[in-house]
């Protein structure tokens, strides 16, 4: 029950954070930097500027 309710937590906090980034994309609240980024993300670009982390594949988020 435990573990059951361990998941249910993990899965409420990764469906707030996506409602999130959703939010930020609608037209009523565009934020041309989250679109920015997400744009360069689905590309596989990055800006000259940027820092970029790799992290091995255990540790990444997609």
């Amino acid at each position: 029950m435990k573990e059951a309710q361990a998941i249910a937590a993990e899965v409420a906090d990764e469906r707030f954070l996506m409602e999130n980034r959703v939010a930020f994309m609608r037209t009523d609240g565009l934020d041309p930097d989250m679109l920015e980024e997400q744009a360069r993300m689905q590309l596989n670009f990055g800006d000259p500027g940027d820092v970029i982390i790799f992290l091995p594949d255990n540790e990444r988020r997609e």
